[in-house]
C-alpha cells in the first residue's frame, strides 16, 4: 500500500524533475516526505493489527491505540491544513512529517511491545 502510494505519487515528479540541468531542493524534500509517509503507513498498518487482530490487548491501551490511529489517518489532512490554511511552506510541513511520523513509530512500537506481553 505504501510502495505503491509513493510509486503513483512521486516517482513520475522525482523521474521527470530530477533529470533536468536545475537542482532544486523541492526533490530530496518530496523524497523526505516520501519516507515520513511510508513511516506513517507502517505504524497505521501496526495500530490497524492491534486493534482488530490482537484479543489480549490491556483494556487500558484501548483508548490509546484508536487515538493514535486517529492521529495517523487525518495526517494527510492535517498536512494540507498546514500547508494551504496557515501557509507552511514545504520544508516546514515536511519536517513536521517527519518529526510525527517518527513519534508515531515509537509509539506505535511500545504499543505493540506492551500488547505482546503476556497479561498475567
Amino acid at each position: 500500500w505504501a510502495f505503491a502510494d509513493s510509486v503513483l505519487h512521486r516517482l513520475a515528479p522525482l523521474w521527470v524533475g530530477a533529470r533536468g540541468l536545475e537542482f532544486t531542493w523541492d526533490y530530496i524534500l518530496q523524497g523526505l516526505e516520501a519516507n515520513a509517509n511510508l513511516v506513517l503507513s507502517i505504524s497505521l498498518a501496526a495500530l490497524g493489527s492491534l486493534m482488530w487482530l490482537r484479543k489480549n490487548k490491556p483494556k487500558t491501551l484501548i483508548p490509546i491505540i484508536y487515538t493514535c490511529a486517529g492521529i495517523v489517518a487525518t495526517m494527510p489532512s492535517i498536512t494540507s491544513y498546514l500547508k494551504l490554511s496557515l501557509g507552511w511552506q514545504l520544508p516546514k510541513v515536511v519536517g513536521f512529517e517527519l518529526f510525527t511520523s517518527l513519534v508515531m513509530a515509537f509509539i506505535s512500537w511500545q504499543l505493540f511491545a506492551a500488547c505482546q506481553k503476556p497479561s498475567n
